[in-house]
């Protein structure tokens, strides 16, 4: 791996599992309902006191998109293929995610399908794309920016899950106690998978 990735315009740069990704997140949104979307995009309901993790995070999302768009993907078949089956898995998880989510009534939390499993899979599958982009250009220094991105995402994580108890109350509550926060967590007991 190298440290720093060898930053130029080309035409096999990690820009094109990038916009794949958002071909099709972005398309089967379109398919679903304006309200279902609306709620999608929703973060009015983040305290005022995560502005500046907010305003970091959006930051350092989009200082990785800019490097994915000028960092070449590695030219190495265990590399290439192992980011791509992330990628195939985390855009799986995301399709289906999503799609638990456009199901379920606007007024509801959603908690069918991998939310069953996880009260975050969308940021799970999202977590797994990036990782496996940064995978394909074989670069540590993107590794830890996604890192310190992941850090400051799972503060706001944290900040969507109580605005989630303020709105749905205890039947949140009991939801939260039954299902880990995310997927790697679901194999640890009761108590821990609560706080994790």
């Amino acid at each position: 791996m190298k440290l720093i990735p060898m930053l130029s315009i080309g035409l096999f740069n990690a820009w094109i599992p990038l916009i794949l990704y958002s071909i099709i997140v972005f398309g089967l949104m379109f398919t679903f309902k304006k309200d279902i979307r609306k709620k999608f995009f929703d973060r009015s309901n983040i305290p005022r006191r995560y502005l500046p993790i907010v305003i970091i995070h959006k930051s350092s999302s989009l200082f990785l998109i800019i490097l994915f768009f000028l960092s070449p993907i590695a030219i190495n078949v265990p590399t290439l293929a192992a980011g791509s089956f992330l990628f195939i898995v985390g855009i799986s998880i995301v399709i289906s995610a999503m799609l638990s989510f456009s199901k379920t009534p606007i007024d509801g939390p959603v908690v069918s399908g991998l939310y069953k499993f996880s009260r975050n899979p969308q940021d799970v599958g999202i977590s797994i794309v990036i990782l496996s982009i940064c995978i394909m250009t074989n670069t540590i220094s993107l590794l830890i920016l996604f890192l310190i991105n992941k850090i400051l995402s799972h503060a706001l994580t944290l900040s969507e899950e109580n605005q989630c108890l303020l709105k749905y109350g205890k039947p949140y509550e009991e939801y939260m106690k039954k299902v880990p926060r995310y997927f790697i967590f679901y194999l640890f007991s009761e108590q821990f998978r609560y706080f994790v």
